[in-house]
Parts: structure tokens; sequence; C-alpha cells
């Protein structure tokens, strides 16, 4: 072999190389995952009889209900978690940022099953660092976190969230017809606690209601419970670590009149060098 084709040959293995090492670069952005069914693409799983949690390889969580034979609902019935980062500037304007895609998510953990605790750092867009923390307790999911540092968001409120998107818990089957929903919903109870004033609020789940009036929970709330037959028999318990902090609760749609059965959002949040904010509590029994 000639020395000019062994330089030939050293060139296309370094290129080879390359090509291998480029995409490992890119993935050790996102968080490490796991490669076994059904957690491939996690990060980190818990595992109960009614329910498994599993934090996505981008920073995003999902929750599953599971049925009686213990296999997950489907798709249109996975609760979302979504972390944000909220700009609010001097006018009340606000922009939402969204954890970045392939970038600045890393954490000291390997990926598992095995975990009681969970933190990683992740970047949204405009820079900010935050640490987001989860833990696992029983029949309780508890997320907390912070902003790390402003990135390039140098003016303006900073506010770190925590949005849970509750998808529509009933099929479509019941869209049109109302009495098909006051039937199958008859047993259905969400019930909050206002913050503003501690009233105790209850609602059926086929109710036309929003939740941005007044008599609501426009002043956010401080605990939320929702009992449906649509949730595989189990329910839903939202509020922060010792019951005082504000939560907000939202209709799907912020901005508009909403039947809950539908679907409706649970929003956690902390400012940005606040030290006293408690962590979100998620109970699923």
């Amino acid at each position: 072999m000639t020395i000019a084709k062994m330089k030939r040959n050293m060139v296309m293995l370094m290129v080879t190389s390359l090509g291998w090492l480029c995409p490992l670069s890119a993935n050790a952005q996102r968080l490490t995952t796991m490669d076994e069914h059904p957690w491939l693409g996690f990060f980190s799983g818990y595992v109960q009889r009614g329910f498994e949690f599993g934090v996505g390889d981008e920073g995003q969580c999902y929750l599953f209900l599971k049925t009686k034979k213990g296999d997950r609902v489907g798709k249109d019935r996975v609760i979302k978690i979504y972390t944000e980062v909220i700009l609010e500037m001097s006018n009340g304007d606000r922009v939402v940022k969204r954890l970045k895609k392939d970038v600045g998510l890393s954490s000291e953990l390997e990926p598992g099953l095995k975990h009681k605790e969970v933190k990683f750092i992740a970047e949204c867009t405009g820079d900010a660092q935050i640490e987001i923390q989860i833990k696992y307790f029983r029949k309780k999911i508890i997320m907390d976190g912070k902003i790390l540092d402003r990135g390039t968001l140098k003016t303006g409120k900073l506010i770190l969230c925590h949005r849970v998107v509750v998808p529509g818990m009933y099929s479509n089957v019941y869209e049109d017809d109302e009495k098909k929903q006051k039937y199958r919903m008859h047993s259905d109870k969400i019930k909050f606690v206002r913050a503003v004033d501690k009233k105790r609020v209850t609602l059926k789940s086929y109710e036309e209601v929003d939740l941005m009036d007044e008599k609501m929970a426009k002043g956010g709330i401080t605990h939320l419970s929702v009992e449906m037959d649509g949730q595989e028999g189990k329910d839903f318990n939202f509020t922060t670590v010792g019951g005082r902090d504000v939560l907000f609760f939202t209709n799907k749609n912020p901005k508009a009149k909403g039947k809950l059965w539908k679907g409706y959002h649970v929003v956690w949040q902390r400012e940005f060098g606040d030290a006293n904010a408690t962590p979100l509590e998620i109970e699923v029994k």
C-alpha cells in the first residue's frame, strides 16, 4: 500500500468517526434515556398500581393512567406537564418561553426506574437556565424548580411555571348530546378552594363554566380535587406542599367558557429569586 493510499484511508476513517461523533454530541444535550419498552425515550419513570409517570429526554413530563388490566390509557388521555418560563413586562404583557430542544439539558443521574428524586438542568428560549426537581412519594408527584440564570432576558419579571395540561377524559361520542353527558357524568365532582376568600366551590364536569370569572377561580386556588368516572376510577388532587400557596386553574382555552370534561389546566409558579414558594403536589388516588 502506497503512502498516498494510506493517507486517504486515514482521512476516510476520520470522516467516518466524525460522522458518528456528531450525532452523539448533539444527543448529549438531551437527557440520557432508558432503552427498554415502554420507557424508550424516557430519562426517569415511576410506576404505581394505578398510574405511571415519566420524564422525557427533553424535560417534558407525562402522567399515564392505567386501566384495570394494568395497561396505559390511550394517548388522548395522557396528562402532559410542560415547564415554561414566563417573561412579564412592566405593561403586563406576557411571553411564554418553552424549554429548548436538544440544547442545555443535563443531569448527574443515570436514567432508570429507581429514582426517588430527580434533578436536571434545562434552558429555555432566551437562554434562561433553570433547575427542575421532581420527587416521587407513594401516590404523589412533587414538582419544584427555580431559575438559575436570566440569560438574555435581562428586563421584566421572570416566572417559572409547571403547566399541567389535562385532556378530555371522555370520548367525543358525548360531544353533542347533553342528555348523554349528564347521564354518564352525573357522579363527577370538581371541587376547589378559592385563594382570595377560602370559599369552597363545587362544579359538575358537564357544566359550561368560565373559570376566570370572579365567582370562580380568577384569583387562583389553594386546592383542587377532580372526581371523574372517565379517570379509570382514580381521583386527582392538586395543591402545593402544605396547601398554603396559590395555583391557577383555567379552562382548556383560558379566554372562553368550557366544559371541564373536555380538559383544563393547572399552573404552578415561582418567581425568579423567590425562596418561599412551595412545590406543586399532584396526587392520584
